[in-house]
């Protein structure tokens, strides 16, 4: 994609590296001071490649990690009120409070949305003028812009429920700050691009000079980063400092004046408290006395909220760069105990009382809840096997039975809808397991006021995708619950097949020495289904890649491909798939990120959301692993198969470090592909 391919070529990148290894005389310490780059520096590996060199300080560069727990404590406050709709973007939902995080407030009833732009929080309460409507204002300069537009807005239209809960911080204060500190070790930054897009970089000028530090204004991408580090070096080999501009597709000197002059009309400088830093000076945005009226604070009374950092919290000096992570006391502990010591580290609580949505994620709160409550009380051998389906005998004969429940919004999305979903998700959980599938059964549980002739469309959809797979519906059950009580219709089905014995795949059978195949391109299911309900356009539709994978799995038993590993990676994507995998057979799954097939619409689409395509549900792919030397032959026969023309080998197994899935960027650096705490959130940053 332009703009993004040549900013990501490995080539470029590692002819960048070489010169800033080849540049360093000694190892400089750098810190970038924005939560966009640490992503970048960490999902490249980027630290890791130029170890020697430079040592990487992530900074207190992420609105998410640094909004204090009074703030949060406030946000929690608003959103338990009955009278209030609680906006915010999505990963401020998981960070904790005192007592709980904005995922626990909307679990015991709280209206708690998640938007995509303050805009969208203002048309909210244009549409809910009985309730008001609060905005989450969260974030360094970058967001304020669109922030006071929506309170300058506001003001136009004489909306009078609708307020913002201020908690924006500047970026010079906190570099200030650092470097005035005793134990300062960095030597030199790089600003944020974005930052810098709207404030330019004027403010940095008597910094660089005062302290006698480089700072590079640089953008997000690797060969970003990487030619902001050479320029930092070149700087500091060079014995200069001064303020470089890396980022000159988006930066001028002076910033972009409108937006700007939009912020300066609506905020004013104000002292602000950091979380594990504590207050720096004129280090936040506040609202201006004329704007007072769409102060939250104000407005619903909160001053009263008055939160200390707990003195044993060491994440200041992790931001501050006086203390790695691992050398945190509470690196690496399970939410639930740092929150039971009195710690405030921002990270998802993953216990809670109350059933989430992120429990039904497919990442660590789902396992959690099967593992814990599930599986301690309906325990057998059968369902400790946590396949896609079971394998039970019947009269002497090997069974194997699969279900499943679909309760997609909305109910008809490009490419399906939940009728043909059904009938695909279940057949294919019964395929993973290596049967034959021979029947189903379905519920239906369908909301008082459903339109009949949209139950018509479905119905019929059902019946087609059951009549192309060479199944029958053979039983079935329908339930009508109150207006309210349902999202217009929720399907269960399940799946009947008969074991194959040339086929008995596994979780726990994948092997060192395997390869991991997927049949075709990931991600676009679940983007078609948040690009509908959303409302989000992009150029091209993304649509659903809905299928039934049997005869996928009936061309790899034709071929005799001796499979170990069938799964189909929906909820929680390839990476929450392969996860379940590595663990289940006690291996490493190492991936190779040049081989994943991700159609350009989908990535162009998680770029823009924050999102990663590893994640993303797929209704119409499955992950195939099998011994090295067989597969050529499995390629050639999914591949002779329309389903599985974009089948493609994207990863290896190895025995260690087991229950670990890597991932090997085009760099040539490593990180970790972990289990998400809950469902995959758009970032601010």
């Amino acid at each position: 994609m332009k703009y993004l391919s040549e900013y990501r070529d490995p080539v470029i990148g590692r002819a960048l590296i070489e010169r800033i290894r080849r540049t360093a005389t000694r190892q400089w310490t750098l810190m970038e001071v924005c939560g966009g780059q640490t992503h970048t520096i960490v999902r490249q590996g980027l630290d890791e490649l130029l170890e020697g060199a430079v040592e990487m300080i992530h900074g207190p560069g992420c609105p998410v990690c640094v909004t204090p727990l009074e703030q949060i404590d406030k946000a929690l406050a608003l959103a338990a009120r009955p009278d209030v709709i609680f906006t915010s973007f999505g990963d401020m939902l998981r960070v904790p409070g005192s007592e709980c995080d904005l995922q626990q407030v909307r679990a015991r009833g709280g209206a708690v949305r998640v938007v995509y732009s303050p805009l969208d929080a203002l048309e909210l309460a244009r549409q809910n003028p009985g309730k008001e409507v609060v905005f989450f204002a969260v974030g360094f300069e970058t967001t304020a812009p669109a922030n006071a537009m929506a309170v300058w807005r506001a003001r136009e239209l004489g909306l009078r429920n609708f307020s913002v809960l201020v908690s924006h911080v500047t970026v010079p204060p906190a570099i200030t700050a650092i470097l005035t500190a005793p134990d300062n070790r960095v030597q030199g930054f790089l600003a944020a691009g974005h930052v810098c897009t709207v404030m330019g970089w004027t403010e940095y000028e008597p910094i660089a000079e005062q302290y006698r530090v480089p700072i590079v204004v640089t953008g997000f991408e690797p060969m970003d980063i990487l030619e902001g580090m050479l320029m930092a070096v070149e700087q500091l080999e060079e014995g200069r400092h001064v303020v470089e501009n890396q980022y000159v597709r988006s930066v001028r000197r002076e910033g972009t004046v409108p937006a700007r002059l939009r912020v300066e009309s609506v905020f004013e400088l104000a002292d602000r408290k950091w979380r594990g830093i504590g207050e720096i000076p004129m280090s936040g945005l506040r609202l201006r006395e004329e704007f007072a009226a769409y102060d939250a604070e104000r407005k619903f009374g909160l001053g009263g909220i008055v939160v200390s950092e707990p003195a044993e919290c060491r994440a200041g000096d992790v931001l501050t760069g006086r203390l790695k992570p691992p050398r945190c006391g509470a690196f690496g502990t399970p939410m639930t105990t740092i929150a039971a010591i009195g710690l405030t580290c921002a990270v998802p609580v993953t216990t809670t009382d109350r059933v989430q949505l992120g429990h039904g994620s497919g990442g660590r709160m789902s396992a959690s809840l099967i593992g814990d409550l599930f599986l301690r009380e309906l325990r057998n051998p059968a369902l400790d096997e946590l396949g896609d389906g079971a394998i039970v005998c019947a009269g002497g004969a090997e069974l194997v039975v699969s279900t499943d429940s679909f309760v997609v919004s909305p109910i008809e999305f490009p490419g399906g809808d939940i009728g043909s979903l059904a009938v695909h998700g279940t057949l294919n959980d019964v395929a993973m397991m290596g049967a034959v599938p021979v029947c189903l059964t379905a519920g239906f549980v369908l909301e008082e006021g459903l339109a009949v002739s949209t139950l018509e469309r479905v119905v019929a959809s059902m019946a087609r995708a059951a009549r192309e797979a060479g199944v029958s519906v053979v039983a079935g059950d329908t339930k009508v619950v109150e207006r309210g009580k349902a999202d217009g219709l929720y399907v269960n089905t399940t799946g009947i097949g008969v074991v194959d014995p040339r086929c008995r795949p596994g979780p726990a059978r994948a092997q060192a020495g395997d390869v991991v195949i997927v049949s075709g391109q990931i991600g676009r299911h679940g983007m078609a289904i948040m690009a509908a309900r959303e409302g989000l356009a992009f150029e091209t539709t993304i649509t659903s890649d809905s299928a039934c994978l049997v005869p996928l799995v009936e061309r790899l038993k034709a071929s005799a491909v001796p499979v170990h590993v069938l799964r189909d990676p929906t909820r929680g994507g390839v990476a929450s798939a392969l996860n379940e995998i590595a663990s289940a057979s006690q291996v490493a799954i190492v991936l190779d990120e040049e081989a994943l097939p991700v159609p350009d619409n989908v990535r162009a689409a998680c770029e823009m959301l924050g999102l990663d395509p590893l994640y993303v549900a797929n209704e119409g792919v499955m992950v195939a692993i099998v011994p090295a030397p067989h597969a050529a032959r499995a390629l050639d026969s999914l591949r002779s198969h329309s389903l599985g023309r974009d089948a493609t080998i994207i990863g290896t197994v190895i025995a260690q470090p087991r229950s670990t899935v890597l991932l090997r960027t085009g760099l040539g650096g490593t990180r970790i592909v972990d289990l998400l705490p809950g469902d995959q959130l758009p970032r601010i940053c």
